[in-house]
């Protein structure tokens, strides 16, 4: 079972009253890596045989024919696109780069990342943008057990693939601007609400917004900021959530250290 982007990052905690969101269990697309390329042949060329002979008199001039040059000449052929292979980054120097409590002032590494919820009905967030990545590691950090948590996920996948993971999470600014979704773990019907949030572009590509959700049986506003980035074919997904409000400055911080860790392919 695959873990939903949206709830990703904390398992359902009850501190206070205050239930933080989860993360669900949706499926993803499979895995796209590079497509082979198609095979060519080369076209035989026809070299001209024989003995010359005169040129003959414009009155008996025969019609015109191409000249050997020209029979010589092959098509021209677009040239086959190559999606590059995943980078060659090792499972150590991915769990290296994770965010620290040192990156991070006032936060801690600890807790379950994990946890189960529903369908959020947004399906540009309700997927495992970690799916096919290998190798691949992550780290939940805390303030307390009622957060706010920052959870970084590094994944490593074709350059193709972590490039449409990034376009996926920019779709659903316009594709999931308002929807409706039903979580368990947060009592039933919640809605949702995606707006835009001001995040630094980083490497190849950047996306990011702010998720509001509001159970309908929970008197209690969620914040989780999301962040989506790649290095060619290493993906770093980066939320932050919170209850009542969310700092954007701790998800700009998070975003810019963890970019700044990664190691290059």
């Amino acid at each position: 079972m695959a873990t939903s982007l949206i709830r990703a990052g904390v398992a359902a905690v009850v501190a206070a009253g205050v239930m933080v969101v989860g993360s669900a269990c949706v499926s993803d697309e499979p895995f796209d890596g590079p497509s082979p390329a198609p095979s060519q042949s080369a076209e035989p060329i026809a070299s001209p045989t024989g003995t010359e002979t005169p040129s003959p008199s414009p009155s008996s001039a025969s019609p015109s024919s191409p000249s050997p040059s020209a029979s010589r000449q092959t098509p021209t052929r677009p040239p086959a696109t190559h999606s590059p292979p995943p980078a060659k980054v090792t499972q150590a120097e991915l769990r290296a780069a994770l965010l620290t409590g040192s990156d991070l002032s006032g936060f801690h590494a600890g807790g379950d990342p994990g946890g189960s919820g529903g369908d959020s009905g947004c399906s540009a967030l309700d997927a495992d943008y970690m799916s096919g990545a290998q190798p691949k590691a992550e780290v939940l950090l805390t303030r307390g057990s009622a957060g706010p948590f920052v959870r970084e996920r590094i994944g490593v996948m074709s350059a193709s693939t972590a490039a449409g993971r990034v376009s996926r999470l920019r779709r659903a600014l316009s594709e999931c601007a308002h929807f409706k979704g039903d979580d368990a773990s947060l009592g039933g019907p919640v809605d949702y609400t995606v707006t835009s949030l001001d995040v630094p572009s980083y490497g190849d590509g950047t996306a990011s917004l702010r998720l509001t959700i509001k159970p309908q049986n929970i008197a209690v506003t969620l914040y989780q900021d999301i962040v989506v980035m790649r290095r060619a074919g290493i993906l770093i997904v980066i939320s932050h959530t919170a209850a009542g409000s969310v700092d954007g400055g701790i998800t700009r911080s998070a975003a810019k250290r963890a970019f700044a860790k990664l190691p290059r392919p």
